[in-house]
């Protein structure tokens, strides 16, 4: 029988791995969007488009270069305060584990701008859309991959997101490569990041150091013969920016909290969070219309969320889990 002392500290540590969990997705759901929302206003009111000759695209890649750079530098500056320089060395002596990041930079690059563009363009609803599909592609990419077998409800998750995703390419006439962009790129990344021993932001920095490079000879080309940056032509876009860096470490951090305190099975649920947020901030803030024939698309999307939720309390029934984050990944 379990002394009170021990439930107390149990129901403590659960309380605070809620708090963690609702710092990090609530952040990825709702304040993420609304700084990217608010960047493409500002950018589109000082007149970047028009007299800069910089197109969505540009701004997109712009954006995502300063993303990768000054999170970089807070990851930089953490791991200084947090004496965690070994665990980066540590990473950077393997050569598997420095190839794999990488490879992961790459795809960290292509799910951020695929984000970024979607908002950037008023498709921030297909970024989110992606995000639905990105936990059932996971299931998916473990049996083609990793050699892994569905329960009969995961096959009918799988189903129904397809057929949302079918139906979406039908109804616009044209493949949402935005949410595919957003899904697969996000799916890949989880599925390599799970054969390197790398803590959130240790892993960071190092894909960071990949995208350095490519970042600055980004800049250089656009101050040297590229369209003008908006960075240093506007104070709030050149903040925002700056600040961009901090928004994308600190939920990694709080994330990585929640998922040491809290059941795999809670951390999953709590993650369609994120693009359920992502959803009405598109429709509330970003001037897009969801119409009845697009909520057929996420009807679907929601309908294999729920089948695959429900395969995981049968699951979690019969064999009760440990507090363990498992392979869970970071959003955005």
């Amino acid at each position: 029988m379990s002394r009170p002392a021990d439930h107390s500290s149990s129901a403590s540590t659960a309380r605070g791995g809620l708090i963690y969990a609702l710092l990090a997705f609530g952040w990825w759901a709702v304040v993420f969007p609304i700084l990217v929302v608010t960047l493409n206003h500002r950018v589109q009111q000082m007149g970047h488009f028009d007299t800069g000759g910089a197109t969505r695209a540009d701004w997109s890649l712009e954006f995502m270069t300063h993303r990768a750079i000054w999170s970089t530098v807070t990851c930089l500056v953490l791991l200084a305060a947090l004496s965690r320089m070994g665990d980066v060395r540590q990473l950077l002596s393997s050569r598997r584990s420095k190839l794999l990041l990488g490879m992961t930079a790459l795809l960290m690059l292509g799910n951020w701008t695929g984000f970024v563009y979607g908002a950037a363009t008023d498709r921030l609803s297909h970024a989110s859309l992606g995000y639905y599909i990105n936990p059932l592609l996971s299931v998916a990419l473990a049996i083609v991959v990793l050699g892994e077998r569905l329960r009969r409800v995961q096959v009918l998750a799988v189903v129904l997101a397809t057929i949302g995703v079918a139906w979406e390419t039908w109804r616009l006439g044209q493949l949402p490569w935005i949410s595919l962009l957003v899904a697969f790129s996000f799916g890949l990344y989880g599925l390599f990041r799970k054969q390197i021993r790398a803590a959130a932001i240790p892993g960071l920095f190092v894909e960071g150091l990949w995208m350095l490079p490519l970042g600055a000879g980004y800049l250089c080309y656009r101050e040297v013969a590229g369209p003008p940056p908006a960075f240093g032509r506007d104070w709030m876009v050149s903040l925002l920016l700056v600040l961009s860096g901090v928004a994308t470490a600190a939920p990694l951090i709080w994330f990585a909290s929640a998922a040491k305190r809290l059941p795999l099975s809670t951390v999953a649920f709590m993650q369609f969070i994120v693009p359920t947020g992502q959803l009405l901030i598109a429709v509330t803030l970003n001037n897009e219309s969801l119409t009845l024939a697009g909520l057929v698309s996420f009807a679907f999307i929601w309908l294999g969320v729920v089948a695959f939720l429900v395969d995981i309390r049968l699951v979690t029934r019969k064999e009760p889990e440990p507090a363990s984050g498992g392979a869970i990944m970071e959003c955005q």
